[in-house]
């Protein structure tokens, strides 16, 4: 039996329902682009090239173009459907919708104290990263997992820069456009933000349809999700994205091109995580850290909505506010209950908080078949390509 929703309701599954079908689409292609090359059809290029067309047709052409294009189609249709339906109705211009198509995924602009914050978290996720990859890999190592060789593509500054185009600029753009871009903002109207953030994190591990990546990839999604919904801007989700990616990168060549802080994170790991102490104790302060920026992040975005949410709140919860009535003894004002809402956060620890900031305060909606259809045929698509990696590693 389907769920009943309303017109608002519809038009968020529509746009579910698109994001899903666009995003599939971009699944294809990758995969398509990984069996062309494991076949052999690239063999004629060298390594370089090889890598800089994966890339390109990646990053640029899947993740980047077939959501703005897929989205800006979608949009237009809509309007022309508007349009036939009203004669009062003049559709937009082209230059409109695609503006329309960049506020859909969430590019709004962020002050210097934003972005300041938002490059010391990408420091922070790229050590956490580093740790908790290691991790992974060790596990994976005890599976009798054979990881893939990674022999330098690039090398010298041409080959730094190059790499730091394909590896760090790129990636943040495209795939931070197709997650927490299109997609985290076409399920939160579904699922509530929090939800959509973890499944978002989940479709970001499987995308990169290889074992190795899968658990760091999924994790990392997870806090880029947290930091874009704290935010409201895909431009912090895009700025960890580069941080990490680039951190990477830099430190890769840092020892063959003489960089500052060249031995800056062996330094680091070799003195303060050489035990599986220092190890646990390393990921407990990371995680605060990170997560205290999240919450930084989370308040200042309630704190410019506090009205708006503290009413919907009290509109989502009216047994909670009658035993609260029943506690006093009266019936509280409204300003008396949004008093007691905002005291919530400041008792609830650190997490407890990002997950009052972040809460929609609606009821969990159920999804459509058609859109639970298209979720789960997303998951097992990736999923039996990410499995089939791991067999391939430690079996063949």
């Amino acid at each position: 039996m389907q769920p009943e929703i309303n017109l608002t309701e519809i038009k968020k599954s529509k746009d579910f329902i698109v994001a899903c079908v666009i995003y599939f689409c971009i699944l294809i292609a990758v995969a398509v682009m990984r069996i062309l090359i494991t076949v052999g059809v690239f063999n004629s290029l060298n390594d370089g090239a090889l890598e800089a067309l994966f890339s390109i047709v990646v990053q640029v052409i899947a993740m980047s173009g077939f959501c703005f294009v897929g989205w800006f189609i979608y949009l237009k249709r809509k309007n022309r459907a508007k349009n036939a339906a009203s004669l009062d109705f003049a559709p937009p211009k082209d230059g409109e919708i695609f503006r329309e198509t960049t506020r859909a995924f969430g590019f709004r602009k962020i002050d210097s104290k934003t972005v300041a914050f938002a490059f010391l978290l990408g420091f922070l996720m790229f050590l956490f990263n580093i740790l908790f990859a290691n991790f992974f890999r060790n596990i994976l190592d005890a599976f009798g997992y054979r990881f893939p060789s990674g022999d330098d593509v690039f090398v010298g500054w041409s080959g730094f820069l190059i790499t730091m185009i394909l590896t760090a600029i790129l990636p943040a753009l495209g795939e931070e456009t197709a997650h927490r871009g299109m997609l985290l903002n076409s399920f939160a109207g579904r699922l509530g933000v929090r939800r959509a953030v973890v499944l978002v994190a989940l479709l970001f591990g499987l995308m990169h349809m290889n074992i190795v990546q899968f658990f760091y990839a999924t994790m990392l999604g997870y806090i880029m999700g947290l930091t874009v919904a704290a935010t409201k801007s895909i431009w912090t989700g895009i700025i960890l994205h580069f941080m990490n990616n680039g951190l990477s990168t830099y430190f890769a060549f840092a020892e063959d091109l003489g960089l500052p802080f060249e031995n800056l994170v062996g330094n680091l790991f070799g003195t303060l995580f050489t035990n599986y102490i220092g190890i646990l104790i390393g990921i407990a302060l990371l995680v605060w850290g990170m997560f205290a920026i999240i919450r930084k992040f989370a308040r200042a975005s309630f704190e410019k909505e506090k009205d708006y949410k503290l009413a919907k709140l009290i509109a989502y919860d009216p047994v909670g506010i009658e035993i609260l009535n029943r506690q006093a003894g009266r019936v509280l004002t409204i300003e008396e209950l949004k008093r007691v809402a905002l005291a919530i956060p400041e008792k609830a620890g650190l997490f407890g908080a990002i997950r009052f900031y972040l809460d929609d305060f609606e009821r969990p909606k159920k999804l459509l078949a058609t859109e639970k259809a298209l979720v789960w045929a997303i998951i097992s698509f990736s999923a039996l390509i990410t499995i089939f990696t791991f067999v391939w590693g430690a079996i063949l």
